[in-house]
């Protein structure tokens, strides 16, 4: 993930398995990005906290109960990203 012209972009690298390996990714490594994860790049740590300000102001507004705690929870999912804790 990088950041130019005020917008945020995902570089999307892909490599053929090698004679029938298989390789498993996390629902994380799947939505964030494997390398996102694993080295938390400037652009990345960027969006993640853009995602929580935008999270943290929709928490002001008046929501259901359900919507409120989805929130919550995607903002704790982001906080452990950000501090390394995936």
């Amino acid at each position: 993930t990088f950041y130019a012209d005020k917008k945020f972009y995902d570089l999307i690298v892909c490599e053929p398995i090698k004679d029938g390996e298989k390789i498993v990714y996390s629902n994380d490594e799947l939505l964030f990005g494997k390398q996102n994860l694993d080295e938390l790049p400037c652009g990345f740590i960027k969006k993640i906290e853009k995602d929580l300000f935008d999270l943290n102001e929709r928490l002001t507004r008046d929501l259901s109960e359900k919507t409120r705690n989805e929130f919550i929870c995607e903002i704790e999912k982001l906080t452990k990203i950000l501090n390394g804790k995936n």
